[in-house]
């Protein structure tokens, strides 16, 4: 079980300082109010939520293409900018049912992040409840429930 890889948003700009487009691979962001306005954040930040994998100066889904990892890209139009983005939730996060950013867990519904297996490729270890799972390669396996439970 895997989800969609690359989900459009045509966002027309992000918040003050430094944001997705002004990112380099390696950095990693939080969202501030939604997905259209997110800030550079220190990888080891409890915060950080999304890892970028590539920037490309493109405005369709090419930015993910060759990102095995990549979760969502966010499109800048207004700058011709692309970003390539990997979910870094937490155990207890929240997310649309079609993966495109963290949801609120007491309003939304969509999944929430059961378990995080590392060192590992094998999602058996997801509890049996797992609706969608995500094998990433540094290895690790997200198990993602249905929220709230059905």
């Amino acid at each position: 079980m895997t989800f969609l890889v690359g989900v459009l948003l045509v966002l027309a700009g992000c918040s003050d300082g430094a944001g997705p487009t002004t990112a380099v691979p390696g950095d990693c962001l939080v969202e501030a109010s939604g997905a259209d306005d997110m800030n550079v954040v220190e990888c080891a930040d409890a915060e950080a939520k999304w890892s970028v994998l590539a920037v490309a100066d493109t405005t369709d889904d090419t930015v993910c293409a060759d990102q095995p990892d990549g979760d969502i890209y966010l499109t800048f139009e207004d700058e011709g900018t692309s970003v390539c983005l990997r979910l870094l939730g937490a155990v207890g996060d929240c997310a649309w049912t079609d993966f495109s950013g963290l949801a609120d867990c007491e309003e939304d519904s969509g999944y929430q992040l059961a378990a995080i297996l590392e060192d590992t490729d094998d999602e058996s270890g997801c509890p049996a409840e797992t609706e969608q799972v995500r094998v990433y390669s540094d290895p690790s396996v997200y198990c993602w429930i249905r929220w709230p439970a059905s």
